[in-house]
């Protein structure tokens, strides 16, 4: 269950579309329930044109009737999408009739498809595995002020989020700090197994061979609803082309995603129109071009104590073999990858430290030896499709007892094989 999905242009639609493509290709059998009107942007990547798997487009309920809205919100326990998350459940259970499911997984943003996997799990009898890849709820992200929903809107909201943690067989995520932040808000934990995101690359772009190229991928500033500011990364980067000018001629900053007001200031107020690239909104599959003929790759995160988030986009950058340059906080997901992952972590308000870091990766790309800050094979292994399908399947089997899945599983483990490619029984 994910509202929002393939081919909606949005990071958590490619996330879940990334993830049932892996499963489906382990033999596993899913149905993909969306929400077509949720999400208007579309991505035209062609990756997503051939997924073997079934996709069942329940739109919202319209025309708006209060009576039946006021039915639905008393009868599912809810405010948000009560009649979506009505019409779901009766589409769930004439699938189920047809051809029983073994599990129910749920995939947030939005929070609401929780609610949905709730009573479906509920009214199929079968287990629910909640994902959540994100703060809760849009208005719980830390740092945003534009969102102030009603008090009768909080209280719903965190009492779905107790519901899902307590109710659910198992919630996973990309970021046990991110798990926690929930859990606290909360004040309950449920079962949580770590499940990263999947990086893909794309087209073997052409080389660049006389460009030192770093390319942030992803929204920055306004676009972004923590409002992850870019100013330190081209106050740094101004400061190494002032102190390298021999460099000026071969340095490019790539920024690739929804152009920013904020941005295109600091570009202008820095004097750096020539060596910033705004590259604008492009599909997923373009961008993974541009990640590929990166030198370097750029993380932005915005300044807080604790690095809470596990960004999709970083995965990318790994599965590129691309050295990152992180503005990340001291303690958080990023700085736990470490230089094993690649990664180059300074402070987010650190402009002097943004400076150094590129003349490093600079000396070492002139020098021809900047792969050598690349992510070592072990790290890059971790988020290929098939290992992390496996880590998802492994996590499901103990809640299909008796299911051929579960079976499977346990005959593997006793002979230390993992369960993955051919060799796994389909689920549903």
């Amino acid at each position: 269950m994910s509202p929002v999905f393939v081919p909606h242009a949005d990071s958590e639609a490619f996330c879940s579309g990334k993830l049932v493509q892996a499963l489906a290709a382990c033999g596993s059998d899913v149905t993909v329930v969306r929400c077509p009107d949720y999400w208007r942007d579309v991505d035209e990547s062609s990756v997503w044109r051939h997924m073997d798997v079934q996709v069942e487009d329940v739109p919202c309920v319209l025309p708006r009737h209060r009576v039946d809205s006021l039915r639905h919100a008393l009868r599912f326990q809810t405010a948000s999408y009560a009649r979506w998350v009505g019409a779901v459940v009766r589409r769930a259970l004439r699938l189920h009739a047809v051809k029983p499911f073994d599990v129910v997984y749920s995939r947030s943003l939005p929070m609401f498809a929780h609610v949905g996997g709730y009573w479906c799990s509920r009214r199929l009898g079968v287990p629910w595995i909640a994902n959540i890849n994100d703060p809760w709820d849009y208005h719980l992200f830390p740092g945003q002020t534009c969102i102030r929903p009603s008090l009768a809107y909080r209280f719903l909201s965190k009492l779905w989020l107790q519901r899902t943690l307590r109710a659910a067989d198992l919630v996973t995520g990309p970021s046990a700090r991110l798990h926690a932040l929930n859990a606290a808000i909360a004040g309950t934990r449920g079962a949580f197994q770590m499940i990263p995101h999947i990086g893909c690359t794309g087209a073997e772009p052409a080389e660049d061979r006389g460009l030192f190229k770093l390319v942030h991928a992803g929204k920055l500033g306004s676009s972004e609803i923590t409002g992850r500011s870019s100013q330190t990364l081209l106050a740094g980067l101004k400061a190494f082309l002032d102190g390298h000018p021999q460099a000026q001629t071969a340095t490019r900053l790539v920024l690739v995603g929804p152009r920013d007001d904020a941005t295109r200031s600091h570009i202008e107020r820095f004097g750096l129109s020539s060596f910033v690239k705004e590259i604008g909104k492009v599909s997923y599959e373009e961008s993974l071009r541009h990640i590929g003929s990166a030198s370097a790759c750029v993380l932005v995160e915005a300044d807080c104590a604790e690095g809470i988030y596990f960004p999709s986009k970083v995965v990318d950058y790994v599965a590129a073999g691309k050295p990152i340059l992180a503005l990340s906080p001291r303690t958080g997901e990023i700085a736990d990858l470490g230089l094993s992952a690649g990664v180059l972590r300074v402070d987010p308000t650190d402009a002097l430290a943004v400076r150094h870091a590129i003349a490093g990766l600079y000396s070492d790309w002139k020098a021809g030896r900047i792969a050598w800050r690349a992510p070592s094979p072990e790290v890059i292994s971790r988020y290929q499709a098939a290992n992390v399908a496996r880590q998802f399947l492994t996590a499901a089997a103990p809640l299909l007892v008796g299911s051929p899945l579960a079976s499977a599983q346990a005959s593997a483990n006793a002979a230390n094989v993992p369960v993955v490619g051919p060799a796994a029984l389909p689920f549903r």
